[in-house]
């Protein structure tokens, strides 16, 4: 598989590998309520199947209630101290202050909270395109109609606000279209990675596909008819991925490709919108981190590992289960994916951009107070985490924050890999509330060397943001 770093899976199907455009199982993406214990995909606001954003439902316990995918206590906190945040929680032995005074309402100058950082994407020393070429490749067999779609977005969408605002920051340029190539073959009905490469290679020594620069991305579209599998996945199936790409060693030199195969609509996407979606995905990540073996953008700060683990760490990978990755930009007529700033990032905007209209980032962000291991797939290294042992409690404190004045929000925590269980002594709050979430592990996931979790800040399925976590 085409991985750059030494996280080399992604858990519970949300990616199925780097630098791929997923279609996964019960999760984030195909799932706007919860995942029950069979895989399928529930509305999340039953009491006893309560959740949202694809995470394992839960029974609200108590006389909390399920509001909105999340469970809202309807007196004293399951969480063990006072629902009013300002009690004893008897979870981790401190004090919770549940907030204090909040800054999101009052008068006077708006300040957004102070909170932990988030991840950092990182170069490890490779070189990103500074003048990207995108040459689309079509077959005989294809829907000319959708060809002449796609390659009308490859030579448009290298000079919208949209790609600068994705790719600049990483010292990646606008992006030309090379003159498209149609075919006269037509594409197999199945095509291995490797079968791509070797017919790829072949293609451009023999000029076939003209004369790349070193900026050149070979985009090859292939039609409905056409099967891809990848690192044993499979191109447009539960499970499976929706596009991918990665690099050739030619006696020219290496050039980037990307593969989008034809998935049908779905996901509130049509067919169309799912190709430039997919597309711009593998095009900004093809830019930032162009060259498998010299990875650029390809990974994430080790304080962060666990983003990694989760969701890969391209910079498109990190965007891609967000409810609101998908949009079409003003005065553009195609799907785009928004993608990971570190700009953004580190100033507590929104860290996937370019940022929506009227948009008002908020999150919950868990103190991660210790350092901790992890070990995956025969690799093991320290990040930062929560250390507690299996079948004990330690409570932690959430940080919320917004980037500007907003309404107060909903807090939830989900268990991505192991088994938790998790309590707060408040169930939502506002820019500068200090929540408390006891966590306790009663299963580690022997493929992370621990458990991942994710914090849920929302008001509804479609409008909420999430920041991860582990435990070990």
């Amino acid at each position: 598989m085409l991985l750059r770093s030494m996280l080399l899976a992604v858990v519970l199907g949300l990616f199925a590998g780097c630098g791929q455009t997923a279609v996964p199982t019960c999760s984030a993406s195909t799932c706007q309520g919860c995942c029950d214990s069979n895989g399928a995909c529930q509305s999340g606001a039953a009491n006893d199947a309560c959740g949202t954003v694809g995470g394992t439902c839960v029974a609200c316990q108590l006389n909390a209630t399920c509001s909105l995918g999340l469970c809202v206590p309807g007196g004293s906190s399951t969480g063990g101290g006072s629902a009013t945040g300002g009690g004893s929680a008897t979870g981790g032995g401190t004090t919770s202050t549940g907030g204090g005074a909040s800054t999101g309402g009052g008068s006077g100058t708006f300040t957004p909270a102070a909170h932990p950082a988030y991840p950092q994407s990182v170069n490890y020393g490779g070189s990103v395109l500074a003048a990207p070429r995108i040459v689309p490749i079509s077959f005989a067999n294809d829907d000319t109609t959708q060809v002449a779609m796609a390659e009308n977005f490859c030579a448009t969408v290298g000079a919208t606000t949209y790609w600068h605002a994705a790719t600049s920051e990483y010292g990646v340029g606008a992006a030309t279209a090379g003159a498209p190539v149609r075919l006269t073959e037509n594409a197999p009905t199945s095509i291995s990675d490797a079968q791509v490469q070797t017919w790829l290679i072949g293609k451009i020594q023999g000029g076939a596909l003209g004369t790349p620069t070193a900026g050149t991305i070979f985009s090859i579209f292939y039609p409905a008819t056409t099967t891809v599998s990848y690192g044993g996945a499979q191109s447009c199936v539960q499970g499976g991925f929706g596009a991918y790409h990665g690099s050739v060693q030619t006696t020219s030199g290496n050039y980037a490709y990307a593969v989008v195969p034809r998935c049908p609509a779905g996901n509130g996407l049509t067919l169309e919108g799912n190709l430039t979606a997919s597309a711009s995905h593998e095009f900004v990540e093809a830019a930032t981190d162009p060259h498998v073996n010299n990875p650029a953008f390809g990974g994430v700060d080790l304080n962060h590992a666990v983003w990694e683990m989760i969701l890969l760490a391209e910079v498109g990978d990190l965007c891609a289960q967000n409810p609101d990755s998908f949009y079409t930009p003003a005065g553009y007529q195609y799907v785009v994916q928004r993608s990971w700033s570190n700009a953004a990032a580190a100033a507590g905007h929104d860290p996937c951009q370019p940022a929506l209209p009227n948009e008002v980032y908020y999150a919950a962000v868990p103190v991660l107070p210790d350092t901790v291991s992890f070990s995956f797939h025969g690799q093991s290294g320290s990040t930062q985490g929560v250390h507690i042992p299996l079948n004990t409690s330690k409570a932690i404190e959430v940080d919320l924050f917004s980037e500007a004045p907003t309404t107060p929000f909903q807090v939830q925590a989900i268990s991505l890999s192991g088994t938790m269980t998790f309590a707060w002594n408040r169930s939502s709050g506002n820019n500068g509330d200090k929540l408390q979430l006891t966590i306790t592990p009663t299963a580690y996931d022997s493929t992370l060397g621990g458990a991942a979790f994710a914090i849920i800040a929302g008001r509804s399925q479609s409008d909420f943001h999430w920041y991860l976590g582990f435990v070990h």
